[in-house]
């Protein structure tokens, strides 16, 4: 099944050491494995990257300050921001091709401007 993304709306900034920012989804409760991918690409040339796996699929996931600065030390200039969330669903492959494990993924992503 599909899911949208709620929260934080497409375009908005935030001052991610300072402020969190809470991702919300729905609808959620699913058994898939849900995870947080977070892309910055900065005014001062820095890119950075960093994947968060979420226990469950809860509809809600918030980014703390102190883990933003925990996964982005270097983060000391404008940045637009891609936070993906994606729903993860393993499998396992037909026998008539060998067997052997799948997945599927759904993506979903928002883009944002984060400010030192």
């Amino acid at each position: 099944d599909g899911f949208t993304i709620q929260t934080p709306l497409n375009g908005s900034s935030f001052m991610p050491t300072t402020e969190a920012i809470t991702l919300t989804w729905s609808p959620a409760g699913s058994a898939d494995q849900m995870s947080v991918h977070i892309d910055l690409r900065c005014t001062d040339g820095g890119l950075f990257t960093s994947r968060i796996n979420i226990s469950g699929d809860p509809g809600v996931y918030t980014v703390m300050p102190e883990e933003f600065v925990l996964m982005f030390p270097d983060f000391q200039a404008q940045c637009t921001s891609y936070i993906r969330l994606a729903r993860t669903r393993p499998g396992e492959l037909d026998p008539a091709f060998g067997g052997g494990i799948v997945s599927g993924r759904q993506e979903r992503r928002v883009q944002l401007t984060l400010i030192p």
